[in-house]
């Protein structure tokens, strides 16, 4: 799965170039073990699968880390926890 970025905003193609999930992203993580961050508007924050179904709204933390195997480490108000 490759981004593409048209003006502001940001969505995904396949190697054929067939738009997988549309443009509709401000910002992305790249995705991993399936699953990728990305940001909608200016605040909206979540996790989506490859087939762009929200998985988890993660717009109340203020910052998050992308881990390996699945794991995301996210901060809300200085402290970190690791979601599973």
């Amino acid at each position: 799965m490759l981004f593409v970025r048209l003006g502001d905003m940001y969505g995904f193609i396949n190697s054929s170039g067939q738009i997988i999930l549309p443009l509709i992203y401000s910002g992305f993580d790249d995705f991993s073990d399936g699953y990728a961050v990305v940001y909608k508007k200016a605040r909206e924050k979540m996790l989506i699968d490859t087939k762009g179904k929200q998985v988890l709204n993660l717009t109340c933390y203020d910052e998050i880390k992308k881990l390996t195997e699945g794991l995301l480490a996210v901060c809300k108000n200085d402290l970190w926890a690791i979601l599973i």
